[in-house]
């Protein structure tokens, strides 16, 4: 209640045109309840068909600004391939992807039996120091300072919490940030998630033909 009196105040004092608010973590059965008292008259969009928690919340006000929407095609329905192979199965098209994108990516050398230790050692090598190092118990302060090292702009995913947020809220945070580092070291445990990626393909050109006509963003 007192986050919505805050923001009600503020947007009071401001009077913009058009606001947009994220993370909102509003149930879609007490959107209109929040926003009532938030005292915003005019127009709503949402994504609640999109996601249960309502993430995004768009207002605008209709006497002062006119907002037009623009369909966007998001889906990829047909692709060429190399060959000139006109493809539009969706298994198809995501093996497709997969091949360009694996085949930059690299592939593991199954044929490679063992190390060769006179390469190794011909190469430079740790010293004792660096060697401790890399075998000592990860500390709490180097969590922290990873944590800083990451972008503020950066998120797991499109609807997860950026480093900002674990930045601001460290003291609340943080015994649960460190626990949860600490169990992957010491018992090499990590959650599914956090080694998982969402690549989103944008179009280089309008005309879009193969797959290499997409640029990759995660």
């Amino acid at each position: 209640m007192v986050k919505i009196k805050e923001v009600s105040s503020r947007l009071l004092k401001l009077n913009p045109k058009i606001v947009v608010i994220i993370e909102t973590r509003v149930r879609m059965n007490k959107a209109a309840k929040i926003r009532e008292q938030l005292k915003l008259k005019g127009l709503f969009i949402d994504n609640y068909d999109k996601h249960d928690n309502g993430r995004i919340w768009m207002w605008w006000n209709n006497n002062k600004v006119e907002v037009k929407a623009k369909q966007v095609h998001t889906d990829i329905n047909t692709i060429c391939k190399i060959d000139g192979t006109i493809i539009n199965n969706n298994e198809d098209i995501a093996n497709e992807v997969l091949d360009l994108y694996g085949n930059l990516m690299g592939n593991a050398n199954d044929s490679l039996m063992d190390i060769d230790i006179m390469a190794m050692r011909e190469g430079p090598q740790l010293n004792c120091d660096q060697r401790r190092m890399m075998i000592s118990h990860v500390t709490e302060p180097e969590i922290i300072k990873a944590l800083m090292d990451i972008g503020d702009s950066k998120a797991p995913g499109i609807n997860d919490f950026g480093a900002k947020f674990y930045k601001a809220s460290l003291n609340t945070v943080k015994y649960d940030l460190v626990v949860a580092a600490l169990d992957f070291f010491d018992n090499e445990r990590m959650y599914v998630a956090f080694n998982t990626t969402l690549v989103t393909l944008i179009p280089k050109i309008n005309a879009v033909k193969t797959i290499k006509d997409y640029r990759p963003i995660s």
